[in-house]
């Protein structure tokens, strides 16, 4: 699979304006989740920190995420859109 940075399809501005919703590197083998053979990083809500959902390691260079309850409760952060049904 090749590196999302290397392509067209990546922007460079996303990884500067929003955190990274998983642990540092070193720390996210403790909570990666197997499925199969495929292998899922836990990602935490950056409002609340709580996990709430999974990104599957070998296609995910980036994860930012804002549970249903935090953008219930403080509305999208500023620049996102919400994409409803997802």
């Amino acid at each position: 699979m090749p590196n999302l940075r290397n392509t067209r399809l990546w922007d460079p501005q996303l990884e500067f304006a929003f955190p990274d919703c998983r642990l540092p590197y070193l720390e996210r083998e403790k909570v990666q989740v197997t499925r199969g053979r495929m292998v899922f990083d836990t990602v935490y809500c950056a409002s609340c920190g709580e996990a709430k959902c999974l990104a599957p390691v070998a296609a995910t260079t980036f994860a930012f995420f804002v549970c249903d309850t935090c953008v219930g409760r403080d509305g999208p952060p500023p620049g996102c859109v919400e994409v409803a049904g997802l």
